[in-house]
């Protein structure tokens, strides 16, 4: 291995290789150091032709103000009224009159929220009229109607008697069954006492 790499040292010695020379670098010209318009002389301007573009206008709506009401009735088209509107023309125009008027922002901003405030609605019906009405419901007219028939309200009643008793019957068991087993017990999920029970 050692004859090898000395065979190969003595080979690269003989070979007739050319020699490069690395080429001096150019001294770089500062440009502060002799003057921006020294340095730029003769550098040609690069100017380019760029079509104008003219931006677009912006579009102005016009909105016709009525000076008067009787401009609202007129036969130009911007003064008829859509479907017969003319009264919430009217209205419109007359809350602008009375902004256009005010003598100061405060009135303006006054006027402003006097519109926009939530305002108590008063009500439809007066206390007299619930009076009238629930009077004649609640109470038994004076004298009954024809149509009233005395035979379907006695068996009404006789219905409805017999629901109370049976009712009132089956609490009086449980009351007997409370008395006799759990009225001294404890008080179950609900957390209701037996006795308050027992007295309902």
């Amino acid at each position: 291995m050692d004859k090898a790499r000395k065979g190969a040292s003595v080979a690269v010695q003989n070979l007739d290789l050319p020699v490069f020379t690395i080429p001096a670098i150019p001294e770089m010209v500062n440009p502060r150091a002799q003057g921006a318009k020294s340095y730029l002389r003769g550098v040609r301007k690069v100017s380019t032709l760029l079509p104008e573009v003219s931006l677009p206008q912006e579009k102005v709506i016009e909105i016709p103000l009525m000076d008067d009401l009787e401009s609202n009735t007129s036969d130009d088209e911007h003064g008829k009224a859509h479907r017969g509107r003319s009264r919430d023309q009217k209205l419109q125009h007359a809350s602008l009159q009375r902004l256009k008027g005010t003598r100061s922002a405060k009135e303006f901003w006054d006027l402003i929220r006097d519109w926009t405030d939530a305002k108590k609605q008063a009500s439809c019906v007066s206390a007299e009229q619930l009076a009238v009405v629930f009077e004649t419901r609640l109470n038994p007219p004076k004298t009954m109607p024809v149509e009233f028939d005395n035979k379907i309200h006695e068996l009404r009643s006789i219905l409805l008697s017999h629901d109370e008793q049976r009712i009132a019957l089956r609490k009086s068991s449980s009351q007997r069954h409370l008395q006799r087993r759990t009225l001294h017990g404890r008080s179950g999920k609900l957390g209701k006492d037996i006795r308050r029970v027992y007295l309902l």
